[in-house]
């Protein structure tokens, strides 16, 4: 969606979008960097994609009542799931 629609996503109340899908880079890497900016900038984070592996295969940690929460995002990079295989 474009960025200027991000308060859709902050108005449901989300804490983490799992960016890890088929279309993440459907506008190249700069449309990935500017995603996760954006999510960022919202107070939004994200799991299964981001500017470096490392931070692409961290997990988004979200309080959730006395602990935490943490979400992983993967895709597997299989010829049918659309996902690039690591190169």
């Amino acid at each position: 969606m474009h960025p200027e629609n991000v308060s859709c996503l902050t108005a449901a109340g989300l804490d983490v979008c799992v960016l890890a899908n088929n279309h993440v880079l459907d506008w190249g890497y700069g449309g990935l960097e500017e995603t996760v900016s954006v999510l960022a900038r919202a107070g939004l984070r994200t799991g299964g994609a981001s500017r470096d592996l490392t931070e692409a295969q961290a997990p988004a940690a979200v309080e959730a009542g006395a602990g935490r929460a943490l979400v992983f995002g993967l895709g597997l990079g299989v010829a049918s799931s659309g996902v690039l295989p690591r190169s």
